[in-house]
């Protein structure tokens, strides 16, 4: 009878088993003594020890799968990322246009021939230096500090809704052509603004979301992982125990012939059988006496009878 090699675990495994395992394995197979059932069992647990492998083979595909689509969506995300960094920069340049269209119209301003003496007409300029000193803090803040989406926007709200306050106190002060065309440039400036704002929000909440499927993938890879790590140790657990059903099998198996060759063998074959079926208990109650196990009568006799010959 041919055995199939995958039933034996390697020698050089044999040192990676824990002792526990070896035990529980041995426990198990030491209840079992039918040639059938010992076959059977052994089918079972290489059977079981098959399948194991093929999931653990399928999770580390999916593994990779999920490596190949988190640098998908990394690659995704950057582009993302470097479009917001083009916009803002953008944006930096268009806050810079709009300071110096600003410093111009202030410097008509103070060109004009207005009652500068009426409280009045100084309240009025007292406002406008008000407004333009806050809509300065809020610009220099979206240039010089890291901000989020969110505080960006309150600040371009709050910027637009000051220009309104100013250019309504504009108006009462001062009307020129030039000074017309001015506050136009600087209110067509500030939409771009906006319209740049809007993109940045659109574009960096994608990227966001981006981002969050790499952290979900990388969550799946980690449960993945540790379901692998279980899997390896019932895989090393199935091949360990059919491993040792196969050896008592083959064991009882080859003393089932040996028993026959004393049945039905010449006088020469029976001699050599009896004597390969006393080696081998008391090969086995050597093992036990070795493992602390406990020994039946034959193996006691074999042992007792090897003793004795030791002593003649």
């Amino acid at each position: 009878m041919t055995e199939n090699k995958s039933n034996t675990i390697k020698p050089k495994q044999i040192n990676e088993i824990p002792i526990e395992l070896k035990q529980k394995a041995e426990a198990e197979v030491s209840q079992i003594d039918d040639l059938q059932i010992l076959k059977q069992k052994r089918d079972e647990y290489n059977e079981k020890h098959k399948k194991l492998i093929e999931e653990k083979k399928r999770i580390e595909n999916q593994i990779k799968e999920n490596y190949n689509i988190i640098n998908e969506y990394k690659n995704k995300r950057d582009e993302l990322n470097e479009k917001i960094k083009e916009l803002k920069e953008k944006r930096k340049e268009l806050f810079k246009i709009i300071n110096e269209k600003k410093e111009q119209l202030n410097e008509l301003r103070s060109k004009e021939k207005l009652d500068k003496k009426s409280e009045d007409y100084k309240n009025k300029r007292n406002n406008i230096r008000k407004i333009e000193k806050e809509i300065k803090a809020l610009e220099s803040k979206i240039i010089t500090e890291d901000l989020d989406i969110a505080t960006e926007n309150e600040y371009v709200a709050k910027i637009q809704e000051l220009e309104k306050k100013k250019a309504a106190i504009d108006i009462v002060i001062g009307n020129g052509q030039e000074n017309k065309k001015l506050k136009s440039e600087i209110n067509d400036l500030n939409n771009q603004v906006k319209l740049l704002n809007d993109e940045i929000t659109l574009y960096s909440k994608e990227a966001q979301n981006y981002h969050s499927l790499i952290t979900d993938s990388y969550k799946e890879n980690d449960i993945n992982r540790e379901q692998i790590q279980k899997l390896e140790k019932e895989i090393l657990e199935s091949k360990v125990i059919a491993n040792e059903y196969h050896n008592k099998y083959r064991e009882m198996n080859k003393r089932s012939k040996l028993k026959t060759k004393i049945r039905k063998g010449d006088i020469r074959e029976k001699i050599e059988a009896k004597k390969e079926i006393s080696e081998e208990i008391l090969k086995e109650a050597l093992d036990k006496k070795k493992k602390g196990q406990k020994l039946n009568i034959f193996e006691a006799r074999a042992l007792f009878e090897s003793t004795f010959k030791e002593k003649e």
